[in-house]
């Protein structure tokens, strides 16, 4: 058959008319997907929360031990590599409590994602309860492409009607995206939560590393860092309409590790740790060609710099960790010295030298009036912690910090895991409760003991 513009015209218009139809069928397909009431809300509302006693009040804290029953993930997610409570009053910017949540996300290996109920308020009786020993996630599915999900994190519910149940849920993986779910709801056919929205590349071009998460009066502000090479900031308003950053900076030279915002809730800080060797503390507010540049810049800290993290309720405190055996606590207000030294090291919770494999994240924990900075270790099989007290704080406000012999500290206390638990991976902090991943993914909750 000969080709002619009348011919043309027509498979043209062929053509026009089976991608609508094809359209049509997809949006049809879309529109059939059913959703029901998700199981986190068909839960028992009246124990989303328990009250805990305040911990350290009956004397100083020695050590962590394990508390209730193991939680263990699903087929496929035997690696997690993000864990987060759900704390209703951060995620609203509300006064805090001294209660413990019973709801935790774990993501991770294969692009899968779980929430538990740590309360394990399904079991109906005391009998059927003796018999388990351990706790199922309530919802668990396949939330990312690619390899892995480097964060997850609980977002604000979109009203006050209930915020003791965690409502919807960002991920960030290795394939490039951002996911937007609502946990309210479950599909009758997969179980999994409606997603709202999935970022595309125009955040960034390759896998995202960390993310973290600021609320905000109106909105959200969410800080990624890439293999891309760059840190991106967006707002939850933006990413429905994939308008990308609002904020960038292309400061680092290799894989971003680590992002986090600092406590102000107006102009937050935001630290990184690259692969480059450097660890940045960035200030949005310094836009255009500037938006490289650094409010402060840490070279030689660590090898492989993979974690930067705020102390809570601190614009000028934070630490740091790479593959190496020493994690650093740095003031803001110190790095300005023609020599940076950090206020206090912490060793001790690597017990092997030589080159490092694995990727340790340390967090803060508070508990009464007792500060910690806690820790896995390569080979170590148990969760280091490190006290942190008022002294810490003065060194620095003092400029002593200099004199970094001194300011060498070892492990003050390790906490008991159960035999063949293996190394701890990922950690997540609330109130008196610290949750940590262990070999085979599963998730071991333990709480302060004097």
């Amino acid at each position: 058959m000969n080709y002619t513009e009348d011919s043309g015209q027509v498979m043209n218009q062929e053509g026009a008319s089976f991608k609508k139809q094809t359209k049509d069928i997809e949006q049809v397909k879309e529109e059939e997907e059913q959703f029901k009431v998700s199981p986190l809300f068909d839960y028992q509302m009246s124990s989303s929360t328990i009250t805990a006693s305040e911990p350290g009040c009956n004397g100083k804290i020695k050590t962590l031990v394990p508390s209730g029953k193991r939680l263990v993930p699903p087929a496929g997610l035997n690696a997690i590599y993000s864990l987060q409570f759900y704390n209703e009053h951060e995620v609203t910017n509300t006064s805090p409590t001294t209660s413990t949540s019973p709801w935790l996300v774990g993501a991770g290996k294969s692009g899968l994602i779980a929430v538990w109920d740590c309360n394990n308020s399904s079991r109906t009786t005391q009998e059927e309860e003796d018999k388990i020993s351990y706790v199922e996630p309530v919802m668990s599915w396949k939330g990312h492409g690619g390899r892995w999900i480097a964060d997850a994190r609980f977002l604000p519910p979109p009203d006050s009607s209930n915020i003791n149940v965690p409502s919807r849920l960002l991920t960030a993986g290795n394939d490039g995206s951002v996911c937007h779910w609502d946990l309210s709801t479950a599909s009758l056919t997969t179980g999994a939560p409606r997603l709202l929205h999935q970022t595309n590349k125009s955040l960034h071009a390759s896998g995202i590393f960390s993310m973290d998460v600021k609320a905000q009066q109106e909105d959200c502000l969410i800080v990624t860092g890439s293999k891309d090479k760059s840190i991106a900031v967006s707002k939850m308003s933006r990413l429905a309409d994939n308008d990308g950053a609002l904020w960038r900076s292309q400061f680092h030279t290799s894989k971003v590790a680590s992002v986090s915002f600092s406590s102000s809730t107006i102009n937050p800080l935001i630290a990184s740790a690259s692969d480059d060797g450097l660890v940045g503390i960035h200030d949005m507010r310094i836009i255009g060609s500037d938006s490289n540049s650094t409010v402060a810049c840490l070279e030689d800290s660590h090898v492989r710099p993979h974690s930067a993290v705020w102390k809570p309720l601190s614009d000028s405190i934070f630490l740091t960790a790479g593959l190496d055996d020493v994690i650093k606590l740095w003031d803001l207000r110190n790095t300005r010295e023609p020599v940076v030294s950090p206020v206090v090291s912490f060793h001790g919770h690597v017990p092997a030298s030589g080159k490092l494999k694995r990727i340790h994240r340390p967090t803060f924990f508070n508990a009464g009036s007792d500060s910690f900075i806690l820790s896995g270790g390569e080979n170590s099989h148990a969760i280091s912690m490190f006290q942190v007290d008022e002294e810490t704080n003065d060194t620095s406000v003092h400029g002593e910090a200099n004199d970094t012999s001194a300011c060498l500290r070892s492990v003050f206390s390790r906490g008991k895991l159960p035999d063949g638990s293996g190394d701890v991976g990922s950690m997540a902090v609330h109130s008196n409760q610290v949750a940590v991943t262990v070999e085979g993914g599963e998730v071991i909750v333990l709480t302060p003991q004097s």
